[in-house]
């Protein structure tokens, strides 16, 4: 099993990824003792278009890369 932390973001009226699939590979993940943070925006489909969604979806994720990824070392020696 792979230990990277996952995030999940879905639309909770998407006809392409239903939330409900979302939410059984959370519950999958969860089981078998990975971490995965999800998401759920109730009001949105297959992709965010109402605005508020998408700006604390872009927080979220830029939130999810600090805690998760460490900095690149640029290997320059000036």
């Amino acid at each position: 099993m792979n230990k990277a932390p996952l995030m999940m973001l879905a639309g909770g009226h998407d006809p392409r990824c239903p939330a409900s699939e979302t939410r059984q590979v959370q519950e999958a993940i969860e089981k078998c003792g990975g971490k995965v943070e999800v998401k759920i925006y109730e009001n949105e489909g297959h992709g965010f278009a109402k605005v508020e969604n998408q700006i604390d979806a872009y927080k979220r994720v830029a939130n999810f890369l600090k805690r998760h990824v460490p900095p690149a070392d640029c290997g320059s020696s000036l």
